[in-house]
C-alpha cells in the first residue's frame, strides 16, 4: 500500500499499485510532463532518429556527434570499453572509433549514449542503473538474434528491414516505462516501499513506456516492442506466434536472459532442447545454436 500527501483536505490518501499505475499512465496520455525524461531535448531526439534510421549514413552520425561534445565523449568512452574495443589499442578519436566500428557498430553506441545521458537518469540511481544494465543486455541480445538467426526460421520477422535496423532500440527502450514510473512516484510525493514501487512499475511500465516513446518520435516498430513485449509472451509459450511482431523479439531476448540468470550461460548448448524455446525450428541447426550461444556469452560476460 502507498500513502500520498494529497492537497485535497482529506489528509493522507491510500492508493493501490493499480490506482497509482493508472494515474501515471493517464497523466502521460494527457500530455503532462510527469517526469523530466518524458520530454527529450531536440538534439537528443535528432540523435535517436538518426541512430534508428535505415537511411542514415556514417557522415550523418559522426557529424551529429562532432556537434555534441557530451554525446561524443560518451560514445568514445563506450567504444573503448571491453565490450566494444578491438585491436591492440583503444580508439584515440571519435573518427577512429567510427572507422573501426562501422555504421552498424556506431548506431548502438549512439543510442546507448543518448539513453544514458537523457533517459536512464533520476534520483533513484541504484534502481535506474539496474534497469539500464538490464536494458543494454536485452538490446544486445535483440541485435544478436536478428543477425545470427536465419530470417526464415519459424517465420521470424527480422526480414523486415525496420526490425533489423531497430532491434537494438527495441531492446534498449523496452523497459523505459519503469524509469518513468519510479520518477513519477517520487515527483508526485508518493511514499512507496521498493516492493510496491516495483508492483506499480509492473502494471504501468509497458503503457507508460509506449506513450513516452511516441512522444520522443520513435518509430511504430519500437513503440510496438515497448508496449507489447510482455503481452506477447503467451504466444511464445504456445509454440511460437503465427504473425511475428517486434514485441516478440524483445520477449524472446528476455526469455533467454532469464534462462541464463537461472541456469548459467553454459546451459545453452548446440541443440535446441537446451534453449528456453518452445519452437525448436527457431534454431534450425546446431551451427546457429553455437553461434548464438557464443554471442550470448559475450553479452552476459564481456
Amino acid at each position: 500500500m502507498v500513502t500520498s500527501q494529497a492537497a485535497t483536505g482529506h489528509g493522507i490518501r491510500q492508493a493501490t499499485p493499480f490506482v497509482l499505475a493508472r494515474r501515471i499512465v493517464r497523466g502521460l496520455a494527457r500530455g503532462g510532463d510527469v517526469v523530466a525524461c518524458a520530454t527529450l531535448p531536440g538534439h537528443a531526439r535528432t540523435a535517436l532518429a538518426l541512430a534508428t534510421s535505415p537511411d542514415a549514413c556514417m557522415r550523418d552520425l559522426v557529424g551529429l556527434l562532432e556537434r555534441d561534445p557530451m554525446l561524443a565523449g560518451a560514445v568514445l568512452g563506450t567504444a573503448r570499453s571491453a565490450r566494444y574495443a578491438t585491436g591492440a589499442r583503444p580508439p584515440a578519436t571519435l573518427r577512429d572509433a567510427a572507422m573501426r566500428l562501422g555504421l552498424d557498430g556506431l548506431r548502438p553506441l549512439l543510442l546507448e549514449a543518448v539513453a544514458a545521458a537523457y533517459v536512464f537518469t533520476g534520483p533513484d540511481r541504484r534502481i535506474v542503473a539496474e534497469i539500464f544494465e538490464h536494458s543494454v543486455r536485452i538490446a544486445h541480445l535483440c541485435q544478436g538474434i536478428v543477425r545470427l538467426v536465419p530470417p526464415a526460421a519459424a517465420g521470424a520477422p527480422w526480414q523486415d528491414p525496420d526490425i533489423r535496423c531497430e532491434a537494438f532500440a527495441c531492446g534498449l527502450f523496452h523497459d523505459v516505462g519503469r524509469v518513468v514510473v519510479h520518477a513519477a512516484l517520487r515527483s508526485a510525493g508518493e511514499v512507496a516501499d521498493a516492493a510496491t514501487a516495483r508492483a506499480v512499475a509492473d502494471v504501468a511500465h509497458a503503457d507508460a513506456g509506449a506513450l513516452v516513446a511516441a512522444r520522443w518520435g520513435l518509430s511504430p516498430t519500437v513503440i510496438e516492442a515497448v508496449e507489447r513485449h510482455h503481452g506477447l509472451l503467451p504466444e511464445l509459450d504456445r509454440g511460437g506466434p503465427c504473425v511475428w511482431h517486434a514485441g516478440h523479439l524483445v520477449a524472446l531476448a528476455e526469455r533467454i536472459s532469464e534462462h541464463v540468470d537461472r541456469h548459467g550461460v553454459d546451459a545453452l548448448g548446440d541443440d535446441a532442447d537446451s534453449w528456453p524455446l518452445p519452437w525448436p525450428s527457431l534454431l534450425e541447426d546446431a551451427h546457429t545454436a553455437v553461434r548464438l550461444a557464443r554471442f550470448v556469452r559475450s553479452v552476459v560476460a564481456p
